[in-house]
């Protein structure tokens, strides 16, 4: 699954079934792997994504 489509499904779900402050911080949180779009998830490590944060 690429980053955007795990990022679309994640935040959808979320809509559907949190809080807003969940959906803030889940979208907030999600911010920074969306410098990898087209990237699998399975391609991205935790140091990439700590770097963007």
């Amino acid at each position: 699954m690429k980053i955007s489509e795990a990022i679309n499904f994640c935040l959808q779900y979320h809509k559907i079934n949190s809080r807003n402050n969940t959906i803030k911080i889940t979208s907030f949180s999600l911010e920074s792997l969306r410098t990898y779009p087209a990237r699998e998830i399975d391609s991205v490590t935790t140091e990439e994504v700590n770097i963007h944060r």
